[in-house]
């Protein structure tokens, strides 16, 4: 087997941990986000707080 320079391993070593890391978050927000959502869309919207939007969102 040949070996390989310092810096060809530094590089391929420091490479995949930047991609495995990078893949983790991904999956991780991939799995957390539709979960938030549903918390998000499950609060039960009050009056005061449906004519608060309704003010915000009409134009003056």
């Amino acid at each position: 087997m040949k070996k390989i320079k310092l810096f060809p391993k530094i590089f391929l070593f420091t490479f995949a941990m930047m991609l495995l890391i990078s893949f983790i978050a991904h999956l991780l927000i991939f799995l957390i986000a539709p979960a938030q959502n549903v918390l998000v869309t499950n609060i039960l919207v009050t009056n005061a707080g449906a004519s608060t939007l309704s003010e915000v969102d009409m134009p003056r």
